[in-house]
């Protein structure tokens, strides 16, 4: 907090330089004060920039896993629609087949 003032030595000064004197030590103790403050204020900043960024980076590799498995849901439904219209085509041809030995 800046120098240690010695109120016994202050006290042999004039009264406005004793006040001279304990205004610089208050000015003193609070450019300290908020020079502290300016610090854990830059610390917390930087943490909690860390901690975002940190989450961003864990919400852009869930959204890009999620395209994937988007995308993996799509190609599956398309070939499970092939295989139902496959199906559908062969139950079809085994109908028209046995229509066709039952008229015989």
């Amino acid at each position: 907090m800046g120098a240690n003032l010695d109120l016994s030595v202050a006290a042999n000064l004039p009264e406005q330089n004793m006040v001279v004197v304990l205004l610089t030590e208050l000015i003193n103790f609070q450019n300290e004060l908020i020079a502290r403050l300016e610090e854990v204020d830059a610390h917390y900043s930087a943490q909690l920039t860390t901690k975002i960024n940190d989450t961003l980076n864990k919400m852009h590799e869930y959204s890009r896993r999620l395209q994937t498995l988007n995308r993996n849901i799509l190609e599956l439904t398309k070939r499970v629609r092939l295989i139902l219209l496959r199906t559908q085509a062969l139950t079809k041809e085994k109908t028209e087949a046995v229509n066709l030995l039952v008229m015989s």
